[in-house]
Parts: structure tokens; C-alpha cells; sequence
């Protein structure tokens, strides 16, 4: 495909090939259609991390602006700040389990497995094979697949029921505009 002046023209058709392995290995281990579908099953997984890993890290900073709009709103300390907090502390709590302690991670220190680890150990170990998964890899991505779900779900929750709730509270209350937020209409 080649483009000229943002026009795609087709150079060439396909061509079909075969490939053929080289050797048998000395381990039984899984056919190639296997283990391209288990490598398949990993890249999904790894977009599914990735998109969790952005949309709390763009949450974090929407609660940075929320945070502020909230000490400029004209009322006493009360159920917002409470329930600020409780979301703030809820994204921190979901982070931690998918990635691992931000604070463990900085100096290193041993932390129990998370999506992350147990994704990052299963890719390793099956990048630059031929074999297949092992056992052992199979069941670690079925317990991060797993936790993935249950992760995805309550941070879907805090986006879709939780952080709306608390915004329109928030405008209730006479707080500011902040950035995410819908342009507010003018009321008399």
C-alpha cells in the first residue's frame, strides 16, 4: 500500500505461503494454533489492562479538578468531603489491586500478585515460545482474567453511577465547573 498526497493505491495483491517448522521440539508441547490463540488471549488481556490503567489514571486526575471544585464550593465540610474520599480512596484501592502497591513498587518490596504481575509473568514466558503455555501459565491468567473482571466491573461503577452522582451533588451545592463535566447551563 502506498499513499500519495493521502490517496492509498494497492501495489500488489496478496501472496499465499506455507510455513513449515524447522524441527520437532524435544518436549511434547502445544500445536502452533494453540499457542497463537493462547498469545491472542494475552494481548486482550493486556488491552483490557491498559485500558483500565489509563481510564484510572485519567480518573485521578478528574478527581484532582473535583478535589478543588469542592474547596471552592459554598458549604461546610460534610457528606461531599466524606464521599469525595470515599471515591478517591476507592480508585487508590482498585489501582493497587490491579498493579500493586505504589509505594511497594518504589522501593521494590516483595507484594502479594496482582493482574499485572501475574500478566506480565504469563507473557514472558510464552513470548518467544514454541510450546505453548504451560499448566502453570494457563491457570495464571485464568485467575487474571478473573480479578481483571471483578476489577473492571467496580471501576465501571465508580465511572458510569458513582462519579455522576457525586457531581451532580456537587453543582447542587453551588461548586464550580470542573473539567469533565458537561458546560452548565444558566439558571436565573
Amino acid at each position: 500500500l502506498q499513499k500519495v498526497d493521502g490517496k492509498p493505491t494497492v501495489l500488489d495483491g496478496p501472496v499465499d505461503f506455507t510455513v513449515a517448522r524447522l524441527r520437532e521440539g524435544a518436549l511434547p508441547g502445544a500445536t502452533p494454533e494453540q499457542a497463537v490463540e493462547f498469545q491472542r488471549r494475552v494481548a486482550r488481556l493486556q488491552r483490557g489492562v491498559t485500558g483500565f490503567n489509563q481510564a484510572t489514571a485519567a480518573l485521578t486526575k478528574r478527581l484532582g479538578y473535583l478535589a478543588e471544585a469542592l474547596g471552592k464550593t459554598p458549604s461546610s465540610p460534610d457528606a461531599l468531603d466524606q464521599e469525595y474520599r470515599t471515591i478517591r480512596l476507592e480508585i487508590d484501592e482498585l489501582f493497587a489491586q490491579m498493579n500493586g502497591s505504589p509505594s511497594k513498587l518504589a522501593v521494590s518490596e516483595p507484594m502479594r500478585h496482582t493482574v499485572v504481575t501475574r500478566l506480565g509473568k504469563v507473557a514472558a514466558g510464552t513470548l518467544y515460545s514454541t510450546y505453548g503455555p504451560t499448566k502453570t501459565h494457563r491457570e495464571q491468567i485464568e485467575i487474571a482474567e478473573r480479578e481483571f473482571n471483578a476489577l473492571r466491573e467496580r471501576l465501571n461503577r465508580v465511572l458510569s453511577d458513582k462519579l455522576p452522582v457525586f457531581e451532580q451533588k456537587l453543582r447542587d451545592a453551588g461548586g464550580p465547573w470542573s473539567p469533565g463535566q458537561l458546560v452548565p447551563e444558566l439558571r436565573r
